[in-house]
């Protein structure tokens, strides 16, 4: 399915139109906020992927901070608005995960296309039900070597098989879905477990401690799949008396370890 995504979104990349303020329009109706790293030559790139409900171009932002902070260590980012929130094209009540993963391989099209960008040291971090979007596909983009996942959500997407296709509102929703992160799960029971496990790169996990959105036993799912697939490294860092959202002291302090482990991946995406 994943691969089928990859040669569908590959000519949407061909039909984008330019947007105000630096923002890129994809045709699959995501749009997308490219800026450079510091540097010169071909440089990494990361893309952005943010949450359900989440407001990725805003000034000062979660996500416009981290755009920030890897800029300024020489990667150059893009910050992805997926179809259904803010500006982007869609309806959050209908926007189903197979059309927000197309906008995630469009995305990766993009920056593969870029002058300035070397097409080999590919990197992504997503929150939420970024995270486990950018999860599923992992496997599949090539040149995709650097990966960090904020608190990854969790669908039980292949148990019920039209989760993949019905609207995400919906699989939000589901009254059993709390219940259900509860448990470690494997990778033969979502779609975002089986592409971990085939991710060889480098994985860094970051749950919140009082999350109850996403208990404990979702991080470690992600954790056990990787471990016992083809990862080349796992790292997994829980923030201490934090919930979901980040704010504040909590918000900088995770940045500051997001940038660490990026800038100490910065030489090894080469490999």
């Amino acid at each position: 399915m994943i691969r089928s995504l990859w040669k569908l979104t590959k000519s949407f990349a061909l039909g984008r139109e330019k947007m105000p303020d630096g923002v890129v329009k994809l045709s699959t109706g995501a749009y997308a906020r490219f800026s450079p790293g510091v540097g010169e030559g071909l440089l990494p790139a990361v893309l952005i992927v943010h949450g359900w409900r989440g407001e990725p171009f805003h000034e000062g932002g979660t996500y416009d901070l981290v755009s920030k902070s890897l800029n300024a260590i020489g990667y150059h980012t893009l910050l992805l608005c997926l179809r259904g929130h803010g500006c982007a094209e869609g309806d959050i009540n209908t926007v189903t995960p197979f059309q927000n993963n197309s906008d995630i391989v469009a995305a990766f099209q993009y920056l593969a296309e870029q002058p300035d960008i070397d097409p080999a040291r590919l990197g992504a971090f997503g929150a939420s039900y970024g995270a486990y979007l950018l999860a599923a596909v992992a496997s599949s983009i090539s040149g995709f070597k650097l990966l960090a996942l904020r608190a990854p959500a969790l669908y039980p997407d292949i148990e019920k098989l039209d989760c993949w296709n019905r609207p995400t509102s919906e699989a939000v929703a589901d009254p059993t879905l709390g219940s259900w992160r509860s448990e470690l799960h494997t990778m033969v029971e979502s779609l975002a477990l089986s592409g971990i496990s085939h991710f060889a790169g480098d994985l860094l996990i970051v749950p919140s401690e009082l999350d109850e959105d996403m208990p404990p036993a979702v991080a470690r799912s992600y954790q056990q799949a990787a471990i016992r697939g083809h990862a080349r490294s796992v790292r997994m860092h829980i923030l201490p008396g934090v919930g979901h959202v980040l704010q504040g002291e909590h918000r900088e302090k995770f940045l500051v370890l997001l940038s660490k482990w990026f800038e100490e991946h910065y030489s090894t995406s080469q490999v």
